[in-house]
């Protein structure tokens, strides 16, 4: 500190304990010049010194040196929780900085900091203290050029014109639109990746404003309808305004929420001096807010911020932006009826984040390698049963049907659902999203089109692909019309692509036609996609024109209107229209034939009542009933439901059962039928449909757990008898009766399929496992059951208070490795090869799924593997432990009585036995399966 004419001053004032702590610093730590450290104040009445490493800068980079050495200053003693700092002209001394360039860089510092600075900084008072008169000067001049208003420094509001509000269609990070302040929704956790809109954001800003938000919750929990902000990063805007909603709350709650939270953004706006805002619709993505509620909730937060404090903030733009075309309509009008809009409305449709392209061709054999393609699947998910999937199961080989045969053991995929394999063989793609697909019907269309091909793109952009190609799904034998799977198909891309974003790993999309003739009416569909985006239009005002009527018809409603439009719905219906004046609702119904409630048998299935109810709006104009209209659908679709429960298992309800649920459903008003012995349709009240599905579930459950316990007890009777038969004939001759030879030398016999034997060892396999078994062979080798007959007739002879049991337990490993166990028996040197979690020895599954998947490896030349089925004489068990080289004694106290038979991985319940003694168990069988 003796060096520098400042620094030897400070030295002296401080006392000897500073300089001592800088020396603690160097010992541990080397500074270079450029930096900056802190230590105590000694004998100084500040708390802390932050000593700045200077250097002797070349001319014209002093300005840059001393902005970023100032900026470590102020990090420095934001770190250190200061609420005051006093600097002085850094480098102007004998640093060689000019004091025009010292200023410059010092200002530009401290506006940087408190611009792109978190506001949690506790810094309050920035003092710079001029040891040199002539240093005045300089530090005058470089604040004249844009003295900054004093209410605006302080964050308070200024005088403005006149508050504009502006609609937009588009994304919210779109650069033409130009905010100092965007809005994003936040969660309580303050996580930004935990929301959609917040996890666009995060990924286009980087991650300082993530860190500035982890450092707000360190301080202080934020509570839904609170708002934060932080810098904006690489965006164009200047920051970020978080505002917490909760997807816990009630649509009520919700709106309420989301009005505060847009009130609260706006105050913070304006302390932070912004002149411009962007605004989206917040609650009305994820949060499953209703958007007529959002819109409303919005639009009153700006009219009341705009009549409190127009005349006093700084804010002189707010945008509301909405990226979602469906909610456009109703922030338009909810902004329109506050009388907050302009004369245009900008429409900004952001391009989707990856190509598209239309051709026609074989999707199976396409020059083009693409990540993903996407082929049709019926609900059996057999690729053999459509004309798509066979050719793909034609040119990918087995393997992607074994793939899908797991699937399908897992878990049913309905219609409308989709999952994905390898290619196999397949050379053009990595992997292959097959869409489930059933035969267009009443119930599906267009929108069932689109659902699946938003599934497909969300597959595959859970497989990280950045290419796909998709076909025209539905448009072959299923009966869909072609410019409805087109229209479906393309919708389904631009709402995909509108929702996910810049974040998506798609690049590009290929529809690829293999008839000639669909190419054009998915070109059709694609121009008018692309047409529809970017536009400019005006405002829609509502004009007066001639009386008129409208009609209202909702399938909604049947096909019991008499209990889904009852006298409480009515009210509601009337009251929706009680703001607007001059127009009534009437309900009028039309029944073409009467609904027959009598519980029909399942051989039976009843017919769909022809019956419609029609709401019936009266006004003074059109125009005057189409926001009542929308407010009814609303209703409509907010208040009523409709449910398909498939389950396989619904025809083993019984009539008691059926009896009850109908009951059930009469109490609730909900109407339910039975179609056939797999599905049952409920129709009602949204919120009463819930609990009568979890009643039907429940009986489906009962009633299939009362099944397959009777399965069970009669398969383990049966299993019961078939080992004790098998075992008495291995007890009463040193060679079991059934073998064939003498067992010398050895051989391998196969089982005949369908007999008792065969029969036997394919009960046990096909308890646990769902892989085709193509053959059985029986093990007949004397050089392996001696050793083990005469080893179980030793064993039987022992005192022992637990009895000796034979154990039917699975092997599995590496297809080379079977002809060598079933020779010489299972080798010690091998043992632990692929396990020793319960003990170094030979390892044994009770279930056969357990050694299929996880042990039992295919040869090189074929897809089959085998599992050997193995007798493992087990007395007592042990929990075995990691590396235990052999079981432990029974008794410590007393080792003449030997070992413990075997070790288990849980002694209550074992699935996992681990022997170390090759007599104690013989491979029975030989179970080929793939």
């Amino acid at each position: 500190m003796l060096r520098a004419a400042l620094s030897r001053k400070v030295a002296r004032a401080a006392g000897d304990s500073v300089q001592g702590a800088l020396d603690n610093i160097k010992r541990t730590h080397s500074l270079k010049a450029g930096q900056v450290c802190s230590t105590g104040a000694g004998s100084l009445r500040s708390k802390h010194i932050i000593h700045a490493i200077m250097k002797q800068v070349l001319p014209g980079s002093g300005k840059a040196f001393v902005e970023a050495l100032t900026m470590l200053c102020l990090q420095e003693a934001d770190k250190l929780n200061c609420s005051s700092i006093s600097l002085p002209a850094v480098g102007a001394g004998g640093m060689g900085v000019a004091p025009g360039d010292c200023a410059d860089g010092m200002l530009a510092a401290f506006a940087h900091y408190f611009r792109s600075g978190s506001r949690l900084s506790t810094l309050k008072v920035i003092r710079v203290v001029l040891l040199e008169p002539m240093h005045m000067a300089p530090f005058r001049a470089a604040l004249q050029p844009s003295p900054p208003p004093p209410e605006a420094v302080s964050g308070g509001p200024t005088q403005s014109a006149s508050l504009q509000v502006s609609f937009v269609e588009g994304s919210i990070l779109d650069p033409k639109i130009k905010a100092d302040a965007i809005v994003c929704n936040a969660l309580p956790s303050l996580d930004m990746n935990a929301a959609a809109l917040s996890k666009t954001v995060s990924a286009a800003a980087g991650r300082k404003a993530q860190d500035e938000l982890d450092q707000i919750k360190a301080q202080r929990s934020l509570q839904p309808g609170q708002v934060c902000s932080t810098p904006a990063g690489n965006l164009f805007s200047q920051h970020i305004i978080h505002a917490v909603l909760d997807p816990r709350y009630s649509k009520t709650a919700g709106k309420s929420l989301v009005e505060t939270v847009v009130k609260e953004s706006l105050k913070e706006a304006n302390k932070l001096g912004c002149t411009s805002i962007a605004i989206p619709a917040l609650g009305a993505g994820g949060l499953n807010y209703a958007v007529s509620d959002c819109a409303c909730a919005t639009a009153k937060a700006i009219e009341s911020f705009k009549a409190t404090s127009s005349s006093r903030t700084s804010l002189k733009s707010i945008m509301v932006v909405v990226y979602n075309t469906s909610h456009t309509r109703e922030f338009k009008m909810a902004l329109q009826h506050a009388n907050l809009l302009s004369n245009q409305t900008i429409t900004r449709n952001p391009p989707l984040p990856f190509q598209v392209y239309v051709s026609h061709g074989d999707i199976l054999k396409r020059p083009q390698k693409v990540d993903t393609i996407v082929i049709n699947a019926l609900p059996s998910l057999d690729m053999n049963a459509a004309a798509m999937s066979k050719s793909a199961f034609e040119a990918a080989g087995k393997t992607v049907q074994v793939e899908l045969n797991r699937i399908k053991s897992q878990k049913a995929l309905p219609p409308g659902d989709v999952c994905h394999t390898t290619a196999g063989t397949i050379t053009t793609c990595t992997h292959i999203i097959h869409a489930v697909l059933h035969h267009r019907d009443k119930t599906s269309g267009r929108q069932f089109i689109e659902d699946t091909v938003v599934h497909c793109l969300e597959e595959a952009e859970e497989l990280q692909s950045t290419s796909i190609a998709i076909p025209a799904l539905g448009a072959g034998g299923l009966g869909f019309p072609i410019d409805e799977c087109a229209s479906a198909t393309v919708s389904a891309i631009c709402k995909y692509g509108s929702s996910a974003g810049h974040s998506t790993s798609l690049k590009r999309i290929d529809l690829v036609m293999f008839d000639k003739k669909h190419e054009a009416p998915f070109q059709a569909a694609l121009q008018q996609a692309v047409a529809s985006r970017a536009t400019l239009t005006p405002s829609l005002p509502i004009a007066a024109s001639s009386p008129a009527t409208t009609n209202i018809t909702s399938d909604k409603f049947t096909p019991s209107p008499d209990r889904l439009l009852g006298q409480s719905v009515e009210e509601q219906l009337s009251s929706i229209s009680a703001g607007t004046s001059n127009i009534g609702i009437t309900i009028e119904e039309q029944r073409k034939r009467e609904r027959d409630h009598r519980i029909r048998s399942r051989a039976e299935i009843p017919g769909q009542d022809d019956q419609h109810v029609y709401l019936k709006l009266v006004g003074p104009t059109v125009t005057s009933l189409e926001s009542v209209k929308i407010d009814i659908d609303r209703f409509i679709a907010d208040t009523f439901k409709k449910s398909t429960i498939n389950d396989k298992d619904i025809g083993l309800l019984t009539a008691q059962d059926d009896e009850d649920l109908m009951a059930i459903a009469e109490e609730n008003h909900v109407d339910i039928s039975f179609e056939g012995n797999d599905v049952i349709l409920l129709q009602g009240d949204k919120v009463k449909i819930v609990d009568v599905q979890k009643e039907v579930m429940a009986r489906v459950v009962a009633a299939r757990n009362k099944v397959a316990e009777q399965e069970n007890q009669h398969e383990r009777r049966r299993l019961n008898e078939d080992k004790e038969r098998v075992l008495e004939a291995s007890r009463r001759s040193t060679l079991p009766p059934e073998w064939s030879t003498s067992g010398t030398p050895t051989r391998l016999v196969e089982l005949a399929p369908g007999g008792d034997e065969s029969n036997y060892v394919a009960r046990l396999f096909n308890r646990t496992c769902d892989a085709k078994i193509t053959k059985v062979e029986r093990v007949e080798s004397a050089r392996l059951w001696h050793p083990y007959y005469g080893e179980m007739q030793s064993l039987s002879k022992e005192t022992c208070s637990v009895p000796l049991t034979i154990e039917e337990l699975w092997h599995g490993t590496d297809d080379a490795n079977v002809e060598k166990i079933y020779s010489t028996g299972w080798d010690k040197a091998y043992a632990g090869q692929h396990a020793v979690a319960h003990g170094k020895g030979s390892y044994f599954a009770k279930d056969a799924s357990y050694s299929y998947k996880r042990f039992a490896k295919p040869s090189s030349s074929s897809a089959a593997k085998r599992l050997i089925l193995a007798h493992v004489m087990v007395r007592d068990i042990s929990r075995g432990r990691n590396g235990d080289r052999a079981p432990p004694y029974r008794d410590d106290s007393r080792p003449q009585d030997g070992l413990v038979s075997a070790l288990v991985d849980n002694v209550s319940n074992p699935t996992m036995y681990v022997t170390f003694q090759a007599s104690r168990s013989y491979p029975a069988y030989i179970v080929t399966c793939q």
